[in-house]
């Protein structure tokens, strides 16, 4: 039997303060697949990704996680989300260790020492991200890039089955980038699902299965990154390539246990 996929969004329709956002959205994650969530601002790209993690309501269709309504949905550990902005790591005295644990929190049934298995979670989530000689270091003091790579191995610590990634590269170094894409690869190769937003591809082109864009709420292609850039690039996104002849798409939160 054919295993359910960890995201599928069906027909899918938001509104905001009684404004509609998205507008009968189809979009599916496969076990393993990178799909690449493009628009531009005010697209209702968050929108969609927080409706389809359990952050915010939805008005109308379906929005399944490993084949469960995400109403119904329990797993969470199964799935690392990384938010565009977060406080986790601004202004708060925390060291990489302490921020990158709070991601164990959903496999620990109360909240008591942490044990071995934590531990070497946590260690290896940090290992993953290339910070492991930072460990102890105050994550307020690291730059963008550095902790957005720590806020990437909290979600990983979890041991995650499906990654979930807000503008992970906004404000990101070239270095960070590259560091990102190894990564990426080796969570690939080893299984896991990644589901990301993103205005701009990078480093990270090469890797991607699957490109879905937003505009004005609606789906408007989904198919191959290549396929999307040499067929609409120029009339609908500006930041994956060539210059635009016209112009291009007018147009959070951390997953609590």
């Amino acid at each position: 039997m054919t295993a359910p996929d960890p995201v599928a969004i069906r027909d899918v329709s938001i509104a905001l303060a009684g404004r509609p956002v998205v507008r009968r959205a189809d979009l599916t994650v496969g076990t393993g697949a990178f799909v690449a969530l493009l628009g531009s601002n005010g697209s209702g790209k968050s929108t969609l990704m927080r409706a389809a993690v359990g952050l915010i309501p939805y008005q109308s269709g379906s929005i399944e996680l490993f084949g469960t309504p995400v109403a119904d949905f329990t797993e969470r550990q199964r799935i690392g989300y990384v938010p565009q902005k977060s406080s986790a790591v601004a202004g708060v005295p925390s060291t990489i260790r302490e921020v990158v644990m709070s991601g164990r929190l959903a496999r620990r049934p109360f909240i008591g020492l942490a044990t071995r298995a934590d531990r070497k979670a946590v260690d290896d989530a940090i290992e993953l991200v290339g910070l492991a000689d930072r460990a102890r270091d105050s994550a307020a003091l690291l730059s963008g890039g550095q902790q957005q790579r720590v806020m990437i191995a909290r979600g990983l610590a979890g041991g995650c089955d499906l990654l979930v990634m807000d503008e992970p590269l906004a404000g990101v170094d070239q270095h960070s980038q590259e560091v990102l894409a190894v990564l990426f690869q080796k969570l690939l190769d080893s299984g896991t699902s990644i589901w990301m937003i993103a205005h701009e591809l990078g480093t990270l082109r090469h890797l991607i299965d699957q490109a879905v864009v937003l505009q004005d709420g609606q789906v408007v292609y989904t198919g191959s990154e290549a396929g999307y850039v040499d067929d609409h690039h120029a009339d609908h996104h500006p930041h994956l390539g060539s210059p635009t002849r016209q112009p291009g798409v007018t147009t959070e939160g951390v997953w609590n246990p």
